[in-house]
């Protein structure tokens, strides 16, 4: 994500906002489930040669604090992305999220983002974390929270947002 990052203004259907908006003040930690199809999605991913990518992760709320990654969208930059720096296309992104929503019966939801660095076990810069904060607040965010997921040469880093706070996440693979 680098300096270069910019995260997306989703917009449109208002079906797909349609919990409440309002956010957990309390420090929760989610249960995420991830499968090895998404697993090895994010895997095609690894930023072994040029710019860094980006993406979005959509996933269903299966209740009482769990939640499954289900799909990965395609790296979905916008031209001139750098080897350390990127931005992920918002349109691009609104419509893989809208395709997703559409195509599950109106359960597959916006989780989060996904990008790579080229280290080997990557951690979230300054500006990762500013941005994926900045997602947190936009008033058509209805989760708790936003995963952050970095795809590094070895592993992979995963994180999510809540109340102003990027903490670790430990993610199941199913």
């Amino acid at each position: 994500m680098g300096g270069q990052y910019r995260y997306s203004k989703r917009k449109g259907n208002p079906s797909l906002h349609a919990r409440s908006t309002k956010k957990m003040r309390c420090p929760i930690i989610p249960y995420v489930e991830i499968t090895q199809e998404v697993l090895d999605a994010l895997d095609e991913h690894k930023q072994l040669e040029g710019p860094e990518r980006a993406g979005v992760l959509v996933g269903v709320v299966l209740g009482n604090n769990r939640y499954r990654i289900k799909k990965v969208s395609p790296s979905i930059t916008i031209e001139g992305a750098t080897r350390t720096g990127c931005e992920r296309d918002a349109q691009l992104a609104n419509n893989f999220v809208q395709e997703q929503y559409e195509q599950s019966g109106h359960t597959c939801v916006y989780m989060g983002e996904w990008h790579t660095h080229p280290e080997f076990n990557p951690t979230p810069s300054s500006v990762d974390i500013s941005s994926v904060i900045n997602i947190y607040h936009l008033p058509n965010n209805n989760l708790p929270f936003i995963i952050l997921c970095i795809i590094g040469l070895e592993n992979i880093y995963w994180g999510y947002v809540i109340n102003d706070r990027l903490m670790s996440l430990d993610v199941t693979i199913i």
